[in-house]
């Protein structure tokens, strides 16, 4: 078994950092709250998530309670971490994977789309040159165009009757 690193060390820190963000989100906390719930700033709670801090034993004491553990279980946690290695070392898994290559080609959508806007400004009628832009939209661009579209013709009408 290797050594870890002592308390407070940079790489200790952000191990604990880490361990206290993937608790609070686990279950469905957020920075916010946590901070409240353990009456420190947002901005304290912040930098030791980020590694940049280490809190006092109290602070600890209190931070692990409102995550429900115990302090021990909590640092348990930590070393459990620091044994396995950076999150950097260990495989991406498919489905995050599979989320950035869609997420890419959305954007290479949008790209396209800014590019077919420039061409669609110089031809054709408006009602040609919106069809041309909606085209190269995605399902959720499109639904989020039509909600805005139906909410401006809404606003519209709320006025014509005031």
């Amino acid at each position: 078994m290797s050594s870890s690193p002592d308390i407070g060390t940079v790489e200790w820190n952000e191990a604990l950092g880490h361990t206290i963000k993937v608790r609070r989100t686990d279950i469905g906390l957020t920075r916010q709250q946590l901070a409240d719930a353990s009456t420190i700033s947002y901005s304290y709670l912040s930098a030791i998530e980020n590694g940049a801090k280490a809190p006092s034993t109290k602070i600890l004491r209190v931070i692990a309670d409102r995550l429900g553990l115990e302090a021990k279980e909590l640092l348990a946690l930590v070393d459990d971490r620091l044994e396995r290695g950076s999150e950097a070392e260990q495989p991406v898994p498919d489905e995050v994977l599979d989320i950035i290559e869609l997420q890419e080609q959305r954007f290479r959508r949008r790209q396209e789309a800014r590019i077919d806007h420039r061409a669609a400004s110089w031809i054709g009628t408006p009602r040609q040159k919106l069809a041309t832009l909606i085209s190269a939209l995605d399902d959720e661009d499109v639904k989020l165009l039509t909600r805005v579209a139906q909410r401006l013709l809404q606003l519209e009408r709320d006025a014509a009757t005031d």
